[in-house]
């Protein structure tokens, strides 16, 4: 028996490393951030028990009916017998749910809760199943018509703060809440003055039993400046509720102008612990424009639209705007956020406003059933926002979902698209977590109206996590240009704070300005073509997570093309093969003899006519040009070797004067002058040197080199000749001449075949294009030894050289 649990004990281990290693590993998993939170309770909107109401729906005399239309629509995934009762009313009611199907049940209209601070009792909506259901419920007259998504007990709360709308007089914001327990002790702090006198950011005080609702309608302010909204009231209780926030018949959107196309406004809100700090929302199909809001639970909650700052709310504060486009909101504290759909007469001519709630990233599931809520002449939508990268696994009642119909939200990881979708019940899901919201809109006979909920999410309760985790990095590449995305902006990011550059060769890259807790920020980098770079950023966060991202730009011998090659860390050297490059280059040559013998080999004393006193030669100096070949390879990050062929001539003069001095005088002044001679020797020859060095690169345009080189006399040729030195104006007749010629050697019998030698120096490297470079050399060469066996004949040399290197 022990040995059997110790197995199981094994097992567990293993499996629990395995999946924690694969989320640390799998950059994907991240989006699940299930490494950025310690989740304590994590539900969905589907249960067995829910606690409803209907808030007071607008009616005006101008409506063609006044019928109010209360109803549920309730779905489920099994069979199941579904109860609904309200009390107050008398009015119970059993319904067998069939699996995969929607009822839809009709309430009494007495069920709409009219009055303000008062407490009903048994007037909400008690909904009990066998098996878990979802709920939605219907609140309808002619042209005002919103739903909402009824959240089951099992994810309610005790803190909420409410989602409304600013009235348009004479039509009010209201909210309700409903007890599910007996002597539930609820503080109220309402952000306007009420309807029955409350005053704003007073708190009072109710208890509710089991079943009891109070709604709280606004006060009617007809002052210019005074905006009457319960957006922003904050309720806490001593049990679990349930919180409604709405509006009679809201015009939307509020400021000037106001568009005057006014619609029923609910949804259920969902407890503090379920807010969220990063949302999108999209587009509503068929409409141009739509308003949205943020509301704030803590003070100094910073807010970011896509990537520009908005500002700061203070707790119970919110932020109204409009917009036309898909759009990111995050912040760096939780926050709710509501959706409305305006009124048709913004110029779309179809639809009204509607409310919805959006569901923040971290809250995503993998899977929903949902219904649409309206029968009639509709057209049904749902929005999707979804990690781009799952796009493809998304299925919509078990058929793939067509991803031409998503489009990129900004810089964002994650896609949008909307779909729609026929009256009835519908699943859809994906292998990542994603968000949905459910929307329609009335043509026909039932022109001119709309509804949208929230399509569900995880009602997750959780303790938030530190941010651990250092800023991301995505690249995009095109020839010798990237875009560069920093993101920061999984669940406990606390965004960007500081892009440094540490080091930076051959890229023109500004940082742009942006915000300190940006989620996500957009660089541009260029090259010059055919130029090899270098860059190395330093990232961090308002965390101080540290990211160093170095960036390669080099040529890939393969393609003849320059590449980026992204690495993380600090990487010292850009390590891109970059083959063999053959080179042609010219060189000049300074030589420096510092020579100390008088014969050598077959030049010796006995070849004067006359018989002298031999004097040594001593240091001369010379220049010359030479040609020749290279080639070079890279053995190792910034080190390569470098083999050269060059031929050429050792320049200079050599000249000896002889230690013998005589006598000379002028024949046409008698005039005596000293009288010295002395020889002169050149080599001649040309030779061929083989030079191996190792280059060394500071940097992708200079470098060092050293190395050793063989030089080798195949021809040992010299220009051997003797010289009247003093006076200067005796010159050698032409028959001393041809005699001189001609017992003088042409070859120097002594000089070494080969000699060796080494040099250093430094270079300069410049790329005009991806295959072909020039290139500057300034080395200095010491010769090893004697350049002949029997004397003293030791040479150095300074060279200057240019050539080309062609890459293959």
């Amino acid at each position: 028996m022990k040995k059997n649990r110790l197995e199981i004990l094994i097992f567990i281990f293993f499996v629990a490393a395995s999946n924690l290693f694969a989320q640390v590993d799998d950059i994907d998993s991240i989006l699940y951030e299930a490494n950025n939170r310690y989740k304590l309770n994590e539900m969905n909107p589907e249960g067995k028990e829910f606690w409803l109401c209907f808030m007071q729906n607008y009616k005006s005399e101008n409506n063609r009916t006044n019928t109010l239309l209360l109803e549920l629509f309730i779905t489920s995934e099994f069979d199941t017998d579904v109860q609904i009762e309200i009390k107050a009313l008398n009015f119970r009611k059993t319904e067998r749910v069939q699996a995969k199907t929607v009822v839809n049940v009709k309430l009494p209209y007495l069920a709409e809760v009219k009055s303000s601070e008062v407490i009903e009792p048994g007037m909400s909506v008690h909904i009990t199943a066998e098996q878990p259901i979802s709920v939605y419920g219907l609140n309808r007259r002619h042209q005002t018509t919103d739903t909402y998504l009824g959240l089951p007990t099992k994810v309610l709360g005790k803190v909420y703060r409410v989602m409304s709308y600013t009235m348009s007089s004479p039509l009010l914001p209201e909210f309700a809440i409903v007890a599910t327990e007996d002597n539930t002790n609820v503080e109220i702090n309402p952000s306007v003055i009420t309807q029955g006198g409350r005053p704003a950011n007073t708190p009072f005080f109710v208890t509710l039993n089991k079943g009891d609702v109070y709604q709280v309608v606004g006060k009617q302010d007809f002052r210019t400046n005074i905006k009457v909204d319960l957006t922003g009231t904050f309720i806490s209780a001593s049990k679990p509720i349930s919180v409604f926030g709405g509006h009679q018949c809201a015009y939307v959107p509020s400021p000037p102008p106001v568009i005057t196309a006014c619609n029923h406004l609910v949804e259920q809100i969902p407890p503090l612990t379920s807010w969220g700090r990063h949302f999108f929302v999209g587009k509503l199909e068929k409409r141009s424009t739509y308003s949205w809001r943020v509301l704030a639970n803590s003070d100094s909650t910073r807010l970011f639209l896509n990537q520009k700052f908005l500002g700061y709310l203070n707790a119970g504060k919110w932020f109204e705007d409009t917009s036309s486009t898909d759009i990111q909101l995050k912040a760096d504290k939780p926050i709710l956020v509501a959706q409305y759909s305006q009124g048709f007469k913004n110029g779309d001519s179809i639809g009204d406003p509607c409310m919805i709630l959006i569901s923040p990233t971290q809250q995503f599931l993998n899977k929903y059933r949902f219904a649409t809520p309206v029968n009639g002449d509709w057209n049904h939508f749902i929005t999707v926002v979804i990690p781009t990268n799952a796009i493809n696994s998304m299925r919509l009642n078990n058929n793939r979902v067509n991803k031409k119909i998503f489009r990129k939200i900004g810089i964002t990881r994650y896609s949008i698209g909307s779909i729609q979708v026929p009256y009835g019940t519908h699943s859809i899901d994906a292998e990542m977590p994603f968000g949905m919201y459910s929307y329609g809109f009335g043509y026909g006979a039932d022109a001119f109206d709309a509804y949208g909920t929230m399509g569900g999410q995880s009602f997750i309760e959780y303790e938030p996590a530190n941010d651990t985790l250092a800023p991301m990095v995505e690249t995009f590449t095109k020839t010798d240009e990237m875009k560069m995305i920093i993101r920061d902006d999984r669940e406990d990011d606390t965004g960007i704070n500081d892009v440094d550059i540490m080091e930076n060769l051959g890229f023109d890259v500004k940082i742009p300005k942006f915000s300190k807790g940006v989620p996500q920020l957009e660089m541009n980098l260029k090259n010059m073509p055919g130029v090899p770079g270098k860059l190395v950023l330093k990232i961090t966060d308002l965390a101080l997570n540290t990211k160093y991202q170095s960036i390669c730009y080099q040529s890939n011998p393969k393609t003849g093309l320059f590449e980026y090659k992204i690495n993380d860390g600090i990487v010292e050297e850009c390590n891109i093969d970059e083959g063999w490059m053959i080179g042609l280059f010219a060189k000049t040559n300074f030589f420096f003899h510092d020579a100390d013998f008088a014969e050598s080999g077959n030049m010796n004393s006995s070849i004067p006519i006359i018989p002298r006193e031999l004097g040594k030669f001593k240091q001369a100096t010379g220049s010359g040009l030479s040609i020749g070949l290279s080639a070079t390879h890279q053995l190792w990050k910034r080190l390569y070797a470098s083999g050269k062929l060059n031929f050429e001539s050792i320049n200079g003069i050599l000249q000896a004067p002889d230690i013998t001095v005589s006598s000379y005088r002028n024949p046409e002044t008698g005039e005596l002058f000293p009288f010295q001679e002395g020889r002169n020797l050149t080599l001649t020859g040309l030779n061929t040197v083989l030079d191996v060095q190792i280059e060394y690169y500071f940097n992708s345009l200079i470098y060092s080199f050293a190395g050793l080189n063989s030089t080798f006399h195949f021809s040992k040729a010299i220009d051997y000749s003797s010289e009247i030195l003093t006076p200067n104006f005796v010159e050698y007749s032409k028959a001393e001449k041809a005699i001189i010629e001609a017992r003088y050697p042409e070859k120097l019998t002594s000089l070494n075949s080969v000699n060796f030698g080494s040099e250093l120096g430094l270079g300069f490297y410049y790329p005009i294009r991806y295959n072909l470079s020039a290139y500057f050399e300034m080395g200095y060469n010491i010769y090893f030894g004697s350049l002949i066996n029997d004397g003293d004949w030791n040479i150095s040399r300074l060279s200057l050289l240019f050539g080309f290197k062609y890459r293959i």
